[in-house]
């Protein structure tokens, strides 16, 4: 059996409330994404469960894009950087490889320069390896 995956809908929601007072809120939020390449899946459905939760938690700001604390805006597009998805002990996230590409070259050296090798920017955690050109992200 094959399929193509073309439109994820995620919905999350939540009640919170006085139970001796009897006053109830419930809010719910719901994204539809249109995925346009089948290996971007896991990405997105991560991104869009951290907006929800920023919009659960009634952060005005998570309407733009989820934020993250101590977040940097880095100054190129990590998006064009090649990322392998990877799953270890505390979860998935992607690593690059991606050495002669100058996205990834700008990224390495941002991380050299901020933090210790590493940083949070754009709902991300970035990070440099031992072995110094390796790069590390995983959604926040």
């Amino acid at each position: 059996m094959s399929f193509k995956i073309s439109k994820i809908t995620i919905g999350k929601g939540s009640t919170v409330g006085d139970e001796k007072a009897g006053k109830w809120e419930r809010k719910y939020f719901e994204i539809e994404c249109l995925v346009t390449d089948e290996s971007q899946i896991e990405l997105a459905k991560g991104t869009i469960e951290a907006l929800l939760d920023s919009w659960l938690s009634g952060s005005a700001s998570a309407i733009a894009e989820p934020k993250v604390k101590g977040s940097t805006k880095l100054p190129f597009d990590a998006s064009k950087i090649a990322w392998q998805d990877r799953e270890g002990q505390k979860g998935k996230y992607q690593i690059s490889e991606d050495f002669s590409n100058p996205e990834h070259k700008a990224l390495l050296k941002f991380l050299s320069e901020h933090a210790g090798g590493c940083v949070n920017s754009e709902g991300y955690f970035f990070w440099v390896y031992k072995n110094g050109s390796t790069i590390g992200r995983k959604l926040r």
